[in-house]
């Protein structure tokens, strides 16, 4: 699906005010296929601050790790760490 397919507003207000059934709501917009409280937006900024915090310990902790006499599960989990900092330094 595009990214342009769908999009995300944040509203002020109590989400049990509403009254009908939120996802029959009919609005300029269309109708609406999703709903949440919190603002989904602050959440995502700080999951990113804690995902970067947890990528840069990780890395530190890799670095530090002693190359030699690596049991089979640590060498297993070295390459499993490197592939998730791959992966997540491109979000």
């Amino acid at each position: 699906m595009s990214e342009w397919e769908r999009f995300t507003l944040v509203f002020e207000g109590d989400l049990r005010s509403f009254k009908d059934n939120i996802f029959r709501a009919d609005t300029t917009f269309g109708k609406p296929c999703a709903a949440g409280t919190g603002d989904a937006f602050a959440r995502q900024d700080e999951a990113e601050a804690i995902a970067n915090e947890l990528f840069d310990a990780l890395a530190d902790l890799m670095a530090v790790m002693p190359p030699n006499g690596r049991t089979r599960e640590q060498m297993d989990a070295m390459v499993k760490a490197g592939k998730a900092l791959a992966r997540g330094r491109d979000l």
